[in-house]
């Protein structure tokens, strides 16, 4: 009985605790426990994975635009390119940032640079009486100017987008529908005005925050903007588009 309890003694006193475990054994259970108390922790499935997913895909779209928009001509089938694929992200269409952008990119290009041709010089003009002109010197119609070019601007490249349509048609298109549908157009507007103003605010007070803030800027702008262009031009689109492939 004394040998026998010689032997037994040291398997009866090895610990059987945690705290007798491995780091590799501690760290497996860890993982087990919070897989067993939060089973969708890590899962895809997760809606904070997902908004973390979304959030990368929009750095992506913004840096994607803003390299296509580097030559400058080429900044109009940059923007409906940015327009185009976030609808795509919002609507859960399609598969991969950056083919859907260079995508609409390529077959949007002639159109969207006439359109830029057109819409970049207006904002130029408008630009200019701001910069080169007496502070109260029509400020009445600088004001209004603004303002209307603020209500527009997106609708040029969210319809060339959307719809297949001549350059004139889309230009008028892009004054008739935002006068037309109000409220919506307003709120985007206001989405492009509070990005302008925090850009501005940002340049002056906080200079070395301004590149995080591109980073991401335009993707996220354009993406918070599709529901309310979606709104605008609803009675004109089609149940199912017919570009959205």
């Amino acid at each position: 009985m004394h040998e026998a309890h010689r032997v037994l003694g040291p398997l009866v006193m090895i610990p059987s605790g945690p705290c007798a475990a491995g780091p590799a054994v501690r760290t497996v259970s860890a993982i087990r426990w919070w897989g067993t108390m939060f089973p969708n922790v890590f899962s895809s499935d997760n809606p904070f994975w997902q908004g973390m997913s979304r959030i990368a895909d929009l750095i992506w779209l913004n840096v994607l635009f803003l390299v296509a928009s580097l030559p400058l001509v080429t900044a109009g089938a940059a923007l409906t390119a940015l327009y185009d694929t976030a609808w795509r992200l919002h609507a859960e269409r399609g598969a991969g940032v950056a083919p859907m952008f260079f995508r609409s990119f390529r077959s949007n290009f002639a159109k969207s640079t006439a359109l830029w041709a057109v819409v970049a010089p207006l904002g130029l003009s408008i630009l200019a009486w701001w910069l080169l002109l007496p502070p109260g010197q029509v400020l009445v119609l600088r004001v209004f100017l603004t303002l209307l070019y603020l209500l527009v601007f997106p609708y040029f490249f969210h319809l060339q987008a959307r719809f297949e349509n001549t350059v004139p048609n889309t230009l008028r298109n892009a004054v008739l529908i935002p006068i037309a549908r109000i409220p919506h157009a307003a709120g985007v507007a206001v989405v492009t005005a509070i990005f302008i103003a925090l850009i501005a605010a940002t340049a002056i007070h906080l200079p070395a925050t301004l590149p995080p803030l591109l980073l991401g800027g335009f993707g996220f702008v354009a993406y918070a903007q599709i529901p309310l262009l979606n709104e605008s031009i609803k009675p004109w689109s089609e149940p199912e588009d017919s570009r959205a492939s």
